[in-house]
């Protein structure tokens, strides 16, 4: 081979090498960016179009678990999302049912804009709404402690009750875990889980007396001994005393709670309900707001 070709192969060579050297050095001298980790959505912020904060709006993820917003609008999902979007269904007394993806997350939020119904009549602004019925009983408080483990209990929400075509205040207790339904002739008599579990009935933070559901209680079972004992008995005492359908209709509950022990439920309804109840029905009545 002559040396002009040796020498051309020499620094053809040369090139080959500078070539696969030089891209690894400068990647050596500029290392990528580390990737940035998004953090995962754990609120959800409820608003209306004008950006109000709309309170006590009943959240619904994919999974069909419930959480209630707080008197801001603001509620936790029950598990944080690493997802650019989420499905989500939305509902507010007095405002258009929400159900479809969110995508826009801002300060860490996915948000939901609500459109109002039309009313007719005695309209009611966002601030009205934090000040409603419910809220000044205290019902969303004690919500609240059940979803942060304070205590154990079943809320029936406005939104939910809504969403029912039920007529009589037994049937929306029909399937809940936390009271049972026994029937005397077609008046329901309402137990804790347990059979023969006398379960204390309040209605706007009044014990309700004169109930059928207190015939497991040791007064009402010297009543039915007084009155002859045996079937005979508790048919005297169950025909002179009154069943939840008859205290008022399904359409002017406003709100439910359920507490399965006396000793769950917070003290405020403990001392209105007194004392030898099993369990605890807290029936709240008035306009769904």
């Amino acid at each position: 081979m002559s040396p002009v070709a040796l020498t051309r192969l020499s620094l053809l060579a040369t090139l080959c090498v500078a070539a696969a050297v030089v891209p690894q050095a400068l990647a050596a001298q500029n290392p990528a960016a580390p990737a940035v980790q998004r953090t995962p959505v754990r609120e959800v912020a409820v608003r209306d179009r004008g950006g109000q904060a709309i309170p006590y709006a009943v959240v619904t993820v994919k999974s069909g678990v419930n959480r209630v917003a707080n008197e801001d609008g603001v509620v936790e999902l029950p598990a944080p999302v690493d997802a650019d979007s989420v499905e989500l269904v939305v509902r507010r007394i007095g405002y258009r049912p929400f159900g479809e993806f969110v995508r826009v997350v801002e300060d860490g939020r996915f948000i939901v804009e609500m459109d109002p119904l039309p009313r007719a009549l005695n309209p009611r602004t966002i601030t009205e709404r934090r000040d409603t019925p419910l809220a000044r009983r205290g019902f969303y408080e004690r919500m609240e402690r059940v979803r942060r483990g304070a205590t154990v209990a079943r809320f029936i929400t406005p939104e939910e009750l809504d969403s029912r075509q039920v007529n009589v205040v037994s049937a929306i207790l029909a399937g809940e875990s936390y009271v049972k339904i026994e029937r005397f002739g077609t008046r329901p008599i309402l137990t804790g889980r347990t059979p023969g579990c006398a379960l204390a009935v309040i209605v706007d933070g009044m014990r309700m007396t004169g109930m059928v559901e207190e015939l497991y209680t040791r007064e009402g079972q010297d009543e039915v001994r007084r009155l002859g004992g045996g079937q005979t008995g508790t048919s005297r005492f169950l025909a002179s005393r009154t069943s939840v359908d008859d205290l008022l209709s399904a359409q002017s509950v406003a709100g439910m709670e359920l507490y399965p022990t006396a000793a769950a439920a917070p003290i405020e309804l403990q001392r209105a309900a007194g004392n030898g109840w099993c369990g605890i029905l807290a029936i709240w009545s008035g306009g769904r707001q």
